[in-house]
C-alpha cells in the first residue's frame, strides 16, 4: 500500500462519510473479484512463479557510490547533468538512496566508462538500499555491467546457480514481508 493509494482511500472515505476501513474493504473485494492484486498482498503464484538465484563474480573492483570520496568526484564531473534531473545543489546520500533511478542511472553510466587508478574498469556499483542496510552485505543495491555481452561476447565474469524456489516460510522471504508490511498467501 503506497502512501498515495492510502491518501486516495482516505479522500474517498471522507467524500462518502464512511470509515476508511469500509472503503478499503470494498476496494479490496472489487480488486479480488476482478483478479487484481490487492494492495499490500503478494499472491502465492508470484512466489511460486519465480526462482532465487545466487550470483558469483570474479574478483574485481566495485564502486560504492554512497562513499563521500565518490560523491565528491561525481559532483565535480556531473554537475550540469545532475542539474538537468533536478539535483540543484550537490549530490548527497539522499539522492543516491532515493527512488529516483534517473539519478543512479546517470551516475552508473558515467562510472561505467571510467578507468580506475589501477588501470581496470569497475565491475559495477553498489549503494545502500533506501530501506536501510542490515549488515553482512545485506540491504545494498548492486548494478553489474555485462561489458562482454555488450559487444556480443558471452563470457562475462559472472556465473549463476540453477535457482531455488522461494519457499513460503523461507526466513529471508518472511523477513522481507514483515519488514515492508506485506502479506502473502
Amino acid at each position: 500500500m503506497t502512501a498515495s493509494h492510502d491518501a486516495y482511500l482516505r479522500k474517498t472515505a471522507a467524500f462518502f462519510g464512511e470509515p476508511i476501513e469500509t472503503i478499503r474493504q470494498e476496494v479490496e473485494e472489487q480488486w479480488h473479484a476482478n483478479g487484481h492484486m490487492i494492495p499490500g498482498w503478494i499472491p502465492a503464484n508470484w512466489r511460486d512463479g519465480r526462482l532465487l538465484y545466487s550470483l558469483q563474480f570474479e574478483p574485481g573492483p566495485w564502486v560504492d557510490i554512497a562513499h563521500s570520496e565518490t560523491l565528491t568526484a561525481l559532483n565535480g564531473a556531473l554537475g550540469s547533468l545532475l542539474y538537468e534531473v533536478e539535483v540543484e545543489e550537490t549530490l548527497t546520500l539522499a539522492e543516491v538512496t532515493s527512488g529516483r533511478r534517473e539519478v543512479t542511472t546517470i551516475l552508473a553510466s558515467w562510472i561505467r566508462d571510467q578507468v580506475l587508478d589501477d588501470g581496470s574498469y569497475p565491475m559495477g556499483i553498489r549503494f545502500p538500499s533506501k530501506h536501510g542496510a542490515v549488515g553482512q552485505g545485506n540491504g545494498y543495491c548492486w548494478a553489474f555491467w555485462l561489458r562482454r555481452a555488450d559487444i556480443g561476447l558471452v563470457d562475462d565474469p559472472v556465473t549463476t546457480d540453477a535457482g531455488t524456489r522461494i519457499r513460503e516460510h523461507d526466513p529471508a522471504y518472511t523477513y522481507a514481508l514483515e519488514r515492508h508490511g506485506i502479506r502473502s498467501r
